[in-house]
């Protein structure tokens, strides 16, 4: 799931920039490697927590390109406080958006721009949760 990090020892590098810049809520990156015969929660997989934009691109920057990730493998963001299972009660009534690309397209400069389109475009709305890949 991250770039160069065994499984005992996977955290995002800390960013070095001196002025931070908070976000309005904690986010925390999840894994999961969707495997139909466990239950859902047992290959949940927490990565990194960001509550700045330079921790938010640091961990990013440390995800593996959506070609190296296993097949049926998601990475996704949710609210500080929000599980990502539809049990979780504020997910009860709600959706979600995936990001899916064809293996030809699959571009890490690609998958940022769509990701930056996406934030720009859904910027005042009200956003909890959204799959990256």
């Amino acid at each position: 799931m991250l770039k160069h990090a065994s499984k005992s020892s996977e955290t995002a590098p800390a960013p070095t920039r001196a002025v931070q810049h908070p976000l309005q809520n904690a986010w925390m990156f999840w894994y999961n490697k969707v495997n139909r015969s466990n239950a859902y929660e047992a290959d949940l997989v927490k990565i990194h927590i960001v509550k700045t934009v330079e921790e938010f691109w640091a961990v990013f920057d440390m995800i593996k390109h959506p070609a190296e990730l296993e097949f049926m493998a998601e990475v996704s963001l949710f609210k500080m406080g929000i599980d990502p299972k539809w049990e979780d009660p504020i997910n009860h009534d709600g959706g979600r958006w995936v990001f899916e690309v064809e293996n030809y397209y699959l571009d890490h400069e690609d998958v940022y721009l769509s990701l930056v389109f996406f934030i720009s475009f859904f910027y005042h709305t009200f956003l909890r949760t959204f799959i990256l890949f």
